[in-house]
């Protein structure tokens, strides 16, 4: 009988702790973290304020034990549902589909995440951060993966299509739950697909798309390191090509640097002769996508603060700012429209979930950026080039393309 009695202890700890959690993660959920009180908690888990503070240091600490739980959870079932699954564009469906299902099923749990840990700094050092790698190695794996067995192209920026992915499933569930969209996220699993699957079908005569991946390459590393001390080696890595590719386009170093300006000129003579007559559909999305990435490096402190404290704020949605926030949406979501009207678009594309997705890439981008200070400004200016080449392959579907 004695026996029993540290197990029959144990199983009550962990009953409290379950408790504690369950009732912590409805209410701050629905009031938010700081409006939340420990007595609200211990009211709502049927104790003692004083005995949750036996388990838990205080309300971040709740909270980042809440994320562990979830993510931990959402990695097991996930993993089942990735089983007998090889086919790397099967596993990266099947990941969409779940992270959508997720979310429509644990509503709480995205609020949680998305408008409470993402604006906390200590939330990065926790192990539910580190689930969240975990994660998103596993992204990054079947991304690789489909490179390596041809069923991706192969100069797809894997960190890249990784954040609009993510962006446009974070962008969806944050529309969903405070803007009104009242979205379930499953229906639009089709929609997310067929802007996705452009990004990364290989493309025939891919070879014709090498001299621009040389000439971006060498744009960044020319103004990195000084011409002088680039080296063509470097620039062919880079590229993902041979050195002797990069002879095969360009006579010499020199040649290629004197290369660069021209696809400049030309996108500069383009923009001229749109100015003097009625822009394209394409012309307008790029200068739209342009202008709200190039922007941000401007207009740094309001992007931080905007991000921070104004974007993933719940009252945001329900103030007359939010408006204007539509209406500036708005612009883009009737280029996409007017684009499909002018036969440039891909008819099947969903304007909304295009919005979303470029909305939630740029989230990601900036907020690695900002918050996880990581790129200089050369390497940001080649994540935004890297990301409006993949939204606009995901409107243009090429008639040699398998997702025609």
């Amino acid at each position: 009988m004695d026996d029993q009695q540290p197990v029959k202890r144990e199983s009550q700890e962990r009953d409290r702790h379950e408790e504690i959690l369950l009732a912590a993660e409805e209410i701050i959920a629905r009031k938010g973290l700081a409006d939340t009180k420990i007595s609200e908690i211990a009211r709502a888990a049927g104790m003692a304020d004083s005995l949750i503070y036996q388990y838990f240091k205080g309300k971040k600490d709740i909270l980042f034990s809440i994320a562990e739980k979830r993510i931990q959870e959402f990695l097991i079932h996930l993993n089942h549902h990735l089983q007998g699954i090889q086919d790397p564009e099967s596993r990266l469906r099947k990941i969409i589909w779940y992270h959508l299902y997720n979310n429509d099923n644990h509503p709480a749990w995205v609020s949680l995440q998305l408008l409470e840990c993402r604006l906390l700094r200590e939330f990065y050092q926790t192990p539910a951060y580190s689930l969240i790698r975990t994660y998103s190695d596993m992204l990054l794996s079947i991304l690789k993966d489909g490179i390596n067995q041809g069923k991706f192209r192969s100069d797809i920026n894997t960190s890249v299509i990784r954040d609009i992915i993510w962006g446009t499933l974070d962008t969806e569930a944050i529309n969903s739950w405070l803007s009104g969209y009242k979205l379930k996220g499953t229906d639009d699993l089709e929609e997310i697909m067929n802007l996705i699957s452009p990004m990364l079908a290989p493309q025939n005569g891919e070879d014709l798309e090498k001299p621009e991946r040389i000439l971006m390459e060498a744009e960044r590393i020319f103004a990195e390191k000084g011409y002088a001390n680039a080296k063509v080696t470097e620039i062919a890595k880079a590229a993902r090509v041979s050195e002797g590719t990069v002879y095969e386009y360009f006579e010499s170093k020199e040649n290629l640097l004197l290369s660069i300006p021209i696809s400049h000129f030309k996108s500069l003579i383009r923009d001229l002769s749109d100015e003097m007559e009625p822009m394209t559909a394409w012309s307008r999305l790029r200068q739209f996508m342009n202008m709200h990435c190039c922007l941000a490096l401007i207009e740094r402190d309001f992007f931080k603060v905007f991000m921070a404290h104004i974007q993933l704020n719940r009252k945001f949605y329900k103030s007359n700012t939010f408006q204007y926030f539509e209406r500036y949406y708005s612009i883009l979501e009737s280029i996409v429209e007017s684009g499909k009207r002018e036969g440039l678009f891909c008819s099947g594309v969903n304007s909304r979930v295009f919005r979303f997705m470029f909305s939630g890439a740029f989230t990601y981008l900036a907020f690695r950026w900002f918050f996880l200070e990581r790129g200089d400004d050369f390497q940001k200016i080649h994540e935004i080039k890297e990301v409006i080449m993949s939204l606009s392959m995901a409107l243009y579907v090429s008639k040699n393309s398998k997702f025609a």
